[in-house]
């Protein structure tokens, strides 16, 4: 297999040892061009990183909320959420990142599908729920801040 590097070629042998070319003045010998675009067609890029939790993330866009069953961020995760509507969980969230980033979107936090426990309009990372218990459905809203006193208290 043949790398290219931008000062020199090396040449990866079978076991695993490289060779760089002499420096000496004889000439080399080189693959042909059909050789080197099947390399090349076969040399593949590397993956795309992947957010995995929130609470040590920068430079997210959009909004992002995720959530944890147990309090500083531990216990089982919730995937990221990042479209509005109305989530269930199979756990009790105790901690939660939620990230509006210039978005115009709010939280409301549920205790079932009636009964909201609070809401939340600014970026906060919450170590630990108020009281311990957890809420186990959110609800993600976009229709502007100037109507929370409805969409404040929406669970279903």
């Amino acid at each position: 297999m043949i790398y290219y590097y931008p000062t020199k070629l090396i040449n990866l042998v079978s076991n695993g040892t490289s060779q760089s070319p002499s420096t000496s003045t004889s000439p080399t010998s080189t693959s042909s061009p059909s050789e080197a675009s099947t390399t090349s067609t076969t040399s593949s890029s590397l993956p795309t990183p992947t957010v995995e939790f929130l609470n040590n993330q920068t430079g997210l866009m959009g909004l992002a909320f995720q959530g944890f069953g147990e309090a500083n961020y531990l216990g089982k995760p919730t995937d990221i959420i990042r479209t509005e509507g109305f989530y269930d969980f199979d756990h009790d969230l105790k901690s939660y990142v939620w990230l509006p980033n210039n978005t115009d979107c709010c939280v409301t936090f549920c205790a079932d599908k009636e009964t909201s426990v609070g809401w939340r309009c600014q970026m906060r990372y919450r170590a630990k729920t108020e009281d311990g218990t957890g809420f186990p459905r959110i609800n993600i809203w976009c229709t502007g801040r100037t109507q929370t006193d409805k969409y404040s208290q929406m669970c279903s």
